[in-house]
């Protein structure tokens, strides 16, 4: 008679509650998880198609006073890499407030977001290598493109090495 009735326990609620709730937070994360890489995957497309779209009809563009259109590709990685960023924080946010919980109720096991910080407490870069070296590249060829096509002698040649190519007519 002295045993608790499942749920009645103030105790075993809040430990259900705090179960539930880290169901709840995994998933938001793994949702973040595919938003970004959807964010990264429309920044490349977007880059490609604005740089292809200007090449083709560069003439057009330069008739009409549109130089600066070369940078519209660079500001949309600007855009991406901030849109990355704030889900990257809101992940470690979510992190942060497992690992109180976890340390609440598991005093002895950690979990995944203990990960993110090393050994000394710091926490570790942001952004992956290999979404920092995806965002520099996207940034630099943008920025590579927009110089080039904007400087007249630089854009005939490389408008003659697509004619010839086939590419551009």
């Amino acid at each position: 008679m002295g045993e608790s009735v499942s749920g009645s326990d103030p105790a075993e609620r809040t430990f259900q509650f705090h179960l539930e709730e880290f169901r709840q937070l995994k998933a938001e994360i793994l949702l973040q998880q595919r938003i970004q890489f959807s964010i990264e995957a429309g920044a490349a497309t977007a880059v490609f198609t604005i740089i292809g779209y200007l090449v083709a009809h560069e003439a057009e563009v330069v008739s009409r006073g549109g130089l600066w259109a070369w940078w519209l590709p660079v500001g949309v990685v600007v855009v991406a890499v901030a849109l990355s960023r704030a889900f990257v924080s809101r992940a470690y946010q979510i992190g942060d407030y497992i690992k109180e919980t976890e340390q609440a109720y598991a005093s002895n096991q950690k979990g995944w977001e203990h990960h993110l910080h090393p050994p000394g407490g710091k926490r570790q870069q942001r952004i992956s290598p290999a979404k920092r070296r995806f965002w520099l590249f996207l940034l630099a060829l943008s920025v590579a493109v927009a110089v080039t096509m904007t400087h007249a002698p630089v854009t005939a040649l490389l408008r003659e090495a697509l004619v010839l190519l086939g590419w551009v007519r």
